[in-house]
């Protein structure tokens, strides 16, 4: 029988502690976490029935087109399933989104997602800018934080870049707290899936990031329920999933 995730808690994201002592704790916990196996290893992977990768071309204003990801990209990213497509809205404004995937979000602990800090200048984007920004009237989730890149590519265009790390019902802008999460998971055994999200938009060539910024926010809104949905009607545990 396919099991849904449960609603996101609209507090989840009050519910961390900060950065530095996040890293500390994370840390100490996931060292740890190798000796609770005996929780872990009874839970079973969460599948998407056809995968991560059909997750909806449309929504809301948006049209969308998928794009291959090649097998050895997924597996650097740190995910064993990924989506990426391009979306366009009604003003021709174009938003790139790319979503990793993990079914097995504590077994493996040496194999988290990559962060695009390392991974966008390794294929050639120089990081011009980097922030946290925070998103607000998020379906489910009110407001949280995500991480702003700037970043540079040929002919000095330029591109504003969202991305944050999820699991079932907690959201954060940073690796080091996603991983304090799954950690608290783990210690609950309370099962869960791991995602991957950023979001892409260019800049306009004056430099002015406040159009870029709303094209993200208003596509990260439309979004979110649509991958919530998405993800309460296909994910299954283990086995085969039901019709």
């Amino acid at each position: 029988m396919t099991k849904g995730v449960n609603r996101p808690d609209v507090n989840a994201t009050e519910q961390t502690p900060k950065n530095g002592l996040a890293v500390v704790i994370s840390l100490i916990l996931l060292t740890g976490v190798g000796t609770l196996t005996y929780r872990t290893e009874a839970m079973p992977p969460i599948f998407v029935k056809g995968g991560i990768e059909s997750f909806l071309l449309n929504f809301g204003q948006w049209r969308g087109q998928r794009q291959l990801v090649e097998p050895e990209i997924i597996e650097a990213s740190g995910a064993e399933e990924s989506f990426s497509g391009y979306y366009v809205n009604d003003k021709n404004e174009v938003v790139s989104l790319y979503i990793g995937y993990r079914s097995s979000a504590f077994l493996e602990n040496r194999n988290f997602f990559h962060s695009p800090t390392v991974c966008l200048p390794a294929s050639g984007w120089k990081t011009l800018e980097q922030s946290r920004h925070t998103l607000h009237d998020i379906p489910f989730y009110q407001t949280f934080d995500v991480t702003q890149m700037v970043v540079g590519g040929p002919m000095e265009s330029r591109q504003l870049v969202y991305f944050w790390f999820q699991t079932k019902d907690r959201v954060t802008h940073d690796k080091n707290i996603n991983r304090f999460h799954l950690a608290m998971h783990a210690i609950k055994k309370d099962n869960t899936h791991d995602l991957f999200i950023r979001l892409m938009t260019s800049i306009k060539d004056d430099g002015v990031m406040q159009d870029s910024q709303q094209r993200l926010e208003s596509f990260a809104r439309d979004m979110m329920p649509v991958l919530d949905q998405f993800l309460k009607d296909r994910q299954y545990e283990g086995g085969t999933p039901s019709n």
